[in-house]
């Protein structure tokens, strides 16, 4: 016979599963607290329940983190996590809060249940997490949890970054940086960003330069706003025009080329795949090994192939073979490759140096200088020698390397002039140690809104994998929407301004024309409705301060049609007009500027300058149908003028 506890067990659980699908509730507010507290109800039946709280947590922690848990073991397991929470145990109620707030262990993000247990975790000992949480939560507008209140969350910040919180400093530094809701400071921005970016370097800059980290940081894809994540105006947004969008395009082809017969691979779409594998991206993770395996692929097509006989589309088949054997030397050099081998990899290096490669130049004069080939013998100038070669190419790593070298030898002019070249080719450790040079004065006049714009592009880079945002583009592919906004707001908050565009995305009831046009003909609006064209405007105001292309074309359309603001179409001019010298968004832009000066909407009517725009616009290949349209309407425009002046009714 079954005892009688398990059958009253298995009795309430079947009785909470069945009113919880016919309430269509989350299947985790079962056992979790209202807003009044955790909740004293007693839990299912178990001789478990009277276990000590650090063995009932422990128990807990087994079945959550247990992946063939059945979805009953789980609610139990957080059963059991509430029971010690009713006992005012702080770390359940850490991982309860944690649970419901980043949707771990397969649960359902509950984010007013989350804000419940991190206010009960702060009010019971102070916690620095307790501190950092409610700090988000009243900076946050859009969501009714808790009263906005930006000055509580910055003193509920200020107390989570004595405790620690790096998350906490890169809140207060971006907020005093941008002066938002504080008064601005470089000064405050610059000491929180630069003590982020000292604990992430503690190792030092001479360990840092063999880091793959630092090498081959990780390409920001979290964006998920557009049709299939092309951006905010789908494929003519500025985002489509970018550096992770051409990555998403050179993966697409990967995976169409794949199923052609080997030989009929486009080699130059499978190199650029194979530095993607080396950086890593949300959608396509790092793996040196396969790299390593892409990239000689493409050195043994290209390298008994004339470069009249090979499919390649990118660059020409010399400059392929020797970046494609430098890449294979780094990676069994510095990367975390399978086959990590000095000798082998000095074997690439010096086929890489044949063809002239600065990365087979700079990795062998890093193996020279440091003794790596022979660990009795270190030929100092020699690996100088190599270093200064890759420099003269521009070679980022190089001049990077003899920028440490020259603080090293305190020669500090020369180490801000390599320095400030090797920032210019985007080498990660750069920006953190020419910031270093502003904040302190080193070879160059202080100048603290230089050190904090670098340390904050470093910091945001090296922490992006472990910010929300990859939350965010996992809601976004369930089309929880409500859910990813909260995890993109996190990181809005903490400055990343693809999560700003993002957030404003999501909100925004005009992403199409004809919700602009509506809008436009019918301005009258309800209060939600009101309250989502602030917030959007918000957001995208933020994110066009910080550089985003999209965001200030976005800001011309609110203006334009009046959404969020009054209608102001010399504001709307302007603001396409900053947007029409940022690369990919010139399209649109000219667009909006032609038509504008085509009606004399913000601008005196000139068909001349409106004509001019649009033969900028006819360059771009992506607007010739739309091109071809608005220039047939323009001569329809002249011709109804000159009829009318022929009238003498103009």
């Amino acid at each position: 016979m079954i005892p009688s506890r398990p059958i009253i067990f298995l009795f309430i659980l079947s009785v909470l599963l069945c009113s919880h699908s016919s309430n269509a509730q989350d299947v985790t507010e079962l056992f979790f607290v209202n807003s009044t507290g955790p909740s004293n109800q007693d839990g299912p039946f178990s001789e478990e329940f009277n276990l000590s709280i650090s063995d009932r947590i422990k128990k807990a922690r087994n079945n959550l983190e247990d992946e063939s848990s059945s979805i009953e073991a789980k609610l139990y397991a957080t059963n059991l996590l509430k029971s010690a929470a009713q006992e005012n145990s702080t770390d359940a109620m850490l991982l309860l809060a944690n649970i419901m707030f980043f949707g771990i262990y397969s649960f359902e993000p509950d984010f007013q249940m989350a804000h419940t247990y991190y206010d009960h975790l702060q009010k019971t000992n102070g916690s620095v997490v307790g501190n950092l949480m409610l700090g988000f939560y009243h900076s946050v507008s859009y969501y009714n949890t808790v009263s906005y209140d930006p000055a509580l969350s910055r003193l509920y910040w200020e107390a989570a970054a004595k405790q620690g919180s790096l998350d906490a400093h890169q809140f207060l530094a971006y907020h005093h940086f941008t002066g938002m809701h504080t008064e601005r400071s470089y000064l405050l921005a610059a000491k929180h960003y630069k003590l982020i970016a000292d604990d992430l370097t503690k190792e030092g800059p001479k360990s840092l330069l063999a880091s793959s980290r630092y090498l081959w940081p990780e390409i920001l894809d979290y964006n998920s706003a557009g049709d299939d994540g092309t951006g905010v105006y789908g494929p003519a947004s500025a985002y489509a025009f970018s550096p992770v969008s051409r990555a998403f395009q050179s993966i697409r082809h990967y995976y169409r080329e794949i199923l052609n017969p080997p030989e009929e691979w486009d080699l130059g779409i499978l190199f650029e795949v194979g530095k993607l594998r080396l950086h890593g991206m949300y959608s396509f993770q790092r793996n040196h090994t396969l790299a390593e395996a892409i990239f000689a692929k493409v050195f043994r097509g290209l390298s008994s192939l004339s470069e009249s006989s090979v499919h390649v589309t990118s660059e020409n088949v010399v400059d392929l073979v020797s970046k494609s054997a430098g890449y294979i030397g780094l990676a069994q050099v510095f990367g975390d490759s399978k086959r990590e081998n000095v000798k082998n990899a000095t074997h690439w290096l010096k086929r890489g140096i044949f063809h002239n490669d600065s990365n087979s130049l700079y990795g062998m004069g890093y193996l020279f200088y440091h003794g790596l080939l022979n660990e009795s013998e270190r030929d100092v100038e020699k690996g100088l020698s190599y270093m200064k070669k890759a420099a003269d190419m521009k070679n980022g790593y190089a001049l990077t390397f003899l920028g440490v070298l020259s603080m090293e030898y305190e020669d500090f002019d020369s180490a801000v002039h390599y320095l400030t070249l090797a920032n210019k080719e985007n080498v990660l450790l750069a920006s953190k140690l020419l910031a270093d040079c502003y904040f302190n004065g080193i070879g160059t006049p202080v100048s603290k809104r230089k050190a904090a714009l670098l340390y904050k592009e470093f910091v945001e880079a090296v922490r992006s994998s472990s910010s929300t945002m990859n939350l965010a583009m996992r809601e976004a592919d369930y089309d929880c929407s409500e859910n990813s906004l909260m995890y993109y707001l996190y990181s809005a908050q903490m400055g990343y301004s693809i999560a700003e565009t993002n957030a404003a995305y999501l909100v925004d009831g005009n992403k199409y024309l004809i919700n602009s046009l509506k809008r436009y003909l019918y301005p009258e609006i309800s209060g939600e409705e009101s309250l989502s064209d602030d917030f959007a405007y918000e957001f995208y105001a933020r994110a066009a301060a910080q550089g985003d292309a999209d965001a200030i074309l976005k800001l011309g359309d609110y203006f334009y049609y009046g959404i969020g603001v009054q209608k102001d179409y010399e504001k709307a001019y302007k603001y396409y007009e900053i947007a029409s010298e940022k690369g990919g968004a010139t399209g649109m832009a000219l667009w909006n500027m032609a038509y504008m000066h085509e009606y004399g909407r913000g601008r005196e009517r000139d068909t001349h300058i409106a004509k001019r725009y649009l033969d900028e616009l006819s360059v771009n290949q992506i607007a010739y149908i739309p091109f071809r349209l608005i220039i047939s309407l323009v001569f329809l425009h002249r011709f109804y003028l000159k009829c009318l002046s022929f009238l003498r009714l103009r």
